[in-house]
């Protein structure tokens, strides 16, 4: 039988890309997270990319001709970002993303205050770079490890798997060419459950050691019967 180490929770190994890459938040974590954001605007876009599964880059070059209100999706596509420069979806896995009620109410409210053909911006440039805030902030929450942006979208997918969600439904949200790589998500999601188990194991046990040690202290207030 394998032997997982606690940190496989968050750091799986058969996972393709970097260790920092594929961290994610727990759901503690993450509401702790979200009240230290300074920036409202960073803020929204934290929530949305947890909520959608989105790639960094396609959350950075996601514009508001991207966004369907009355079908309730976004639309993940290449485009041109200025004139001569193009961005293209990772693989061209270009794709439907359906938007659940906290993140369509998030994009209805900033779109009445749109500034930019891009969600997450107040400038005609996008916002690419969100890791020194991310990091400052995660650590104002208490969160003493590395993080990066792709956690989010990790965290989408794990807490997604946790809560039962269709693999397959999954990976074409994700964007992923391969069922596989959609699947090794759930190395994280078994090993969060076995962790759950002997948590809960370790409590009861600790219970009844102490238990057990509250007894033995004072035997002579136990019951005496008569020979």
């Amino acid at each position: 039988m394998c032997t997982l180490r606690e940190t496989d929770l968050r750091f799986p190994e058969k996972l393709p890309e970097t260790k920092k890459q594929h961290a994610f938040f727990t759901e503690e974590e993450f509401e702790a997270l979200v009240p230290k954001v300074k920036d409202s605007l960073t803020r929204s876009r934290i929530i949305v990319n947890r909520h959608t599964g989105m790639r960094p880059a396609e959350v950075a070059y996601l514009e508001w001709l991207d966004v369907n209100f009355t079908n309730r999706h976004i639309h993940i596509q290449g485009k041109e970002i200025f004139p001569g420069t193009k961005w293209e979806v990772k693989d061209h896995e270009e794709r439907f993303i359906p938007l659940n009620m906290t993140a369509l109410a998030i994009l209805e409210e900033l779109y009445k205050n749109r500034c930019s053909r891009w969600v997450f911006s107040r400038t005609d440039a996008p916002v690419i770079d969100i890791d020194k805030a991310l990091m400052s902030e995660a650590k104002d929450a208490g969160i003493r490890r590395k993080v990066a942006p792709n956690m989010l979208r990790h965290t989408f997918a794990v807490l997604n798997l946790q809560a039962g969600a269709n693999i397959e439904a999954l990976r074409q949200i994700m964007g992923h060419s391969d069922l596989r790589t959609t699947q090794k998500y759930l190395d994280c999601v078994n090993e969060e459950k076995r962790r759950a188990v002997e948590l809960s194991d370790k409590k009861c046990r600790k219970k009844i050691k102490k238990g057990t040690k509250t007894r033995l202290k004072k035997p002579d207030t136990w019951p005496i019967k008569s020979i």
